[in-house]
C-alpha cells in the first residue's frame, strides 16, 4: 500500500511531532507499505527528495516567514496532492 504522511516538520529536525511521524513512517515501511512523508524545506541543507530507513521524504522550500510560511505549505500540499491525483 502506497500511505502519503503530511507534516510541518521531520527528521532530522528535533521535536515531538517530528519523533512520532518518524517512527509512525518507520513502523509502516517495515510492515511492507511505501511510505511517502511530505514537509517543509527550511534551508538548503536537506535534499528536496531522499530516502531515509525505506521512507521517501519530499521536502517543499517555502519562505521562513512563518504566518505566510503555513499558507504556502498548504498550497502546496494541495497542489502537490492534486497533481497524483
Amino acid at each position: 500500500m502506497r500511505i502519503l504522511l503530511i507534516s510541518y516538520d521531520f527528521y532530522p529536525n528535533i521535536g515531538g511531532v517530528t519523533q512520532h511521524v518518524f517512527n509512525l513512517a518507520k513502523f509502516l515501511v517495515k510492515h511492507g507499505n511505501e511510505v511517502y512523508v511530505l514537509t517543509l524545506r527550511y534551508s538548503f541543507k536537506h535534499k528536496s527528495f531522499e530516502t531515509i530507513e525505506g521512507i521517501k521524504v519530499i521536502r517543499l522550500f517555502t519562505f521562513n516567514i512563518s504566518k505566510i510560511r503555513g499558507l504556502f505549505f498548504y498550497f502546496l500540499v494541495l497542489c502537490f496532492v492534486l497533481y497524483f491525483l
